[in-house]
């Protein structure tokens, strides 16, 4: 039986080294492959070895006339082709050569699947700031197909889709920040009432982001992200409450510190709180670096407290400049598992983290 394979490549840089390794992967008997890659730049100079094979008309270059960003770039790929099934791929990885032979296999053995879902491998972490990324779970799931044969979504780097049980469903154009393959794949699957399946060879490799620098922008832009897609109606029913995180006790402590001082009292007491959230939150992150790193490292406590911390912030700032103030201190279970999950979660690192805080605060009340 003879299947097709659009590949969609979404891309602003125009890497020709990167993107020839996709385009010259090994092609399956009976499967017709067409390349589709989108330039969400209207300013690229197209590399020479990109227009000799537009020309040889092995591939198919978009150039959007203003830059759209990944929702609508990713729209524009899917609405170019016909292919029976969309591979989305990142325009950084680096593929195995059997990919397509991968996917191949899984359409063969089931053809009735909504999509699958490949493995993104990043580098081994070689620094503090890859190191804090790996520890703080930042890239985890790229990597969930290594641990689960079905999946309700994962990352766009490197998944899926059966076009025909996709439908009209496409990217939310209004997620610019991120969230919008959390969105996408869940409804998608919640709405056919089936899962991803995992293809455990369908391998590329995903360089670690600007040559492994801190990802300041990065964790800020995917918590904004999440806030964007946290109460949206399919997603909300997986919503829980939960203990205010860093970001968002600090701010209702600045809140008390103003009623303290409108009404002529002194907030001295909120800022030594304050200040004890904070070395709370910095021993914490210790305890953790120490735990899951086995190693004692200062700096790598300080990269998994900044990366963490700035998602926090990044959340906390999508909710209160979007007017969703009833958001904060709420999260997203992002496993889907069951509506309403329970509230108030507890592990081993909220423990320690309340636990010094509380000592803390008893010891502060006493001083005073």
């Amino acid at each position: 039986m003879q299947y097709s394979i659009d590949v969609i490549i979404p891309s602003f840089r125009l890497d020709e080294e990167i993107l020839l390794k996709i385009f010259r992967l090994k092609q399956p008997i009976n499967f017709n492959i067409n390349f589709f890659l989108i330039a969400d730049n209207p300013a690229i100079n197209i590399p020479q070895s990109i227009i000799e094979l537009i020309n040889l008309k092995k591939i198919n270059v978009l150039i959007n006339e203003v830059n759209l960003g990944f929702s609508k770039t990713r729209n524009r790929g899917i609405e170019a082709g016909k292919g029976e099934w969309l591979l989305l791929l990142d325009d950084d990885i680096k593929p195995e050569q059997d990919l397509l032979l991968a996917y191949a296999r899984a359409i063969e053995n089931y053809p009735k699947s909504i999509g699958f879902v490949g493995i993104t491998h990043f580098p081994k972490p070689f620094n503090n700031a890859t190191k804090a990324l790996s520890l703080n779970g930042s890239v985890s799931h790229f990597q969930s197909g290594l641990y689960y044969k079905e999946l309700l979504w994962a990352p766009t780097a490197n998944i899926m889709f059966n076009r025909n049980l996709l439908g009209s469903r496409r990217f939310l154009p209004e997620l610019i920040y991120g969230g919008e393959d959390i969105e996408l794949l869940f409804r998608n699957s919640l709405e056919n009432g089936k899962k991803y399946r995992t293809v455990s060879d369908a391998i590329v490799t995903h360089p670690w982001w600007n040559n492994g620098e801190i990802q300041t922008k990065r964790m800020f832009r995917y918590g904004l992200g999440l806030s964007n897609i946290i109460n949206i109606p399919n997603i909300k029913m997986y919503c829980y409450h939960d203990f205010s995180n860093t970001s968002e006790t600090l701010l209702l402590l600045i809140f008390a510190s103003l009623i303290f001082i409108g009404i002529g009292e002194s907030g001295n007491w909120i800022y030594a709180i304050a200040l004890i959230v904070l070395i709370a939150e910095f021993l914490t992150n210790i305890f953790r670096s120490v735990i899951l790193s086995k190693t004692f490292s200062i700096s790598l406590a300080l990269q998994m407290m900044w990366h963490k911390n700035i998602y926090e912030a990044g959340y906390l700032w999508g909710c209160l400049t979007n007017n969703k103030i009833d958001l904060i201190a709420k999260r997203l279970d992002l496993s889907f598992n069951r509506p309403n999950p329970s509230p108030f979660r507890l592990n081993r690192w909220k423990i320690i983290k309340m636990s010094l805080i509380l000592i803390s605060v008893i010891l502060l009340l006493c001083w005073f």
